[in-house]
């Protein structure tokens, strides 16, 4: 896992999303082992976010308390094992 590398699938994820209009984007991630790797690659998804080619356009669910503006794609994160267990029981909630 490398941030340039990390970068550039979440900027992948981030266009996507805005192409497509979807709702939110969800980083999935093992933060909780991988502290550096996996932790790296959530808080630099959530700094992308902020860069200015995203900034009024992606917002971190901090950022917002979870109710992005009209317009506005909603950034959150999740660690893989409940993740995987939610796409199935609650898959209205993932979109990107």
């Amino acid at each position: 896992v490398s941030k340039e590398g990390s970068e550039r699938l979440i900027a992948s994820a981030f266009d996507y999303a805005i192409k497509h209009k979807r709702k939110s984007v969800t980083i999935v991630h093992k933060g909780n082992i991988m502290k550096f790797t996996e932790g790296g690659f959530r808080d630099w998804g959530y700094a992308l976010a902020k860069t200015p080619a995203y900034a009024g356009k992606i917002v971190g669910w901090d950022d917002c308390g979870g109710k992005p503006a009209p317009g506005q794609i909603l950034l959150k994160d999740s660690i893989a094992d409940i993740t995987l267990q939610q796409v199935l029981t609650r898959h209205d909630e993932v979109d990107v």
